[in-house]
């Protein structure tokens, strides 16, 4: 069992690109392959800006801690509230967009029939 762990662990990520390269070449038309290139894009950039954040925040956690000017629970307690009140944010941006078609109507969503050939047949 820990060597299938350790498999997964190690080339899921590769399984991963592989599967996407070949749903970007045989799958996509070309407007397909815009949106998908563009919201990689701004994923990572996103992805990128919160790393940031999240390890200013543990240092600035650190530094307060290491002034006397915090308890270590202190600490500790504050940042599992934040990521509690940012997944439960999350969910509840999730739930907003969906329940009022927010994507549809700022035209960020394609509807059905339009666009990929993956859904024509």
């Amino acid at each position: 069992m820990d060597s299938l762990i350790i498999a997964v662990a190690k080339y899921l990520l590769y399984v991963m690109v592989i599967a996407f390269a070949l749903v970007w070449v045989f799958k996509e038309d070309r407007r397909g392959k815009l949106d998908v290139a563009g919201a990689a894009v701004i994923g990572l950039i996103l992805v990128g800006v919160f790393l940031v954040i999240a390890v200013a925040g543990i240092l600035i956690a650190a530094a307060r801690v290491a002034a006397h000017a915090h308890h270590v629970q202190d600490v500790v307690a504050g940042l599992l509230l934040g990521g509690i009140a940012a997944w439960l944010g999350t969910l509840l941006a999730t739930w907003l967009i969906a329940r009022f078609d927010v994507a549809t109507r700022l035209g960020i969503q394609r509807r059905s029939g339009e666009g990929s050939t993956a859904r024509r047949r």
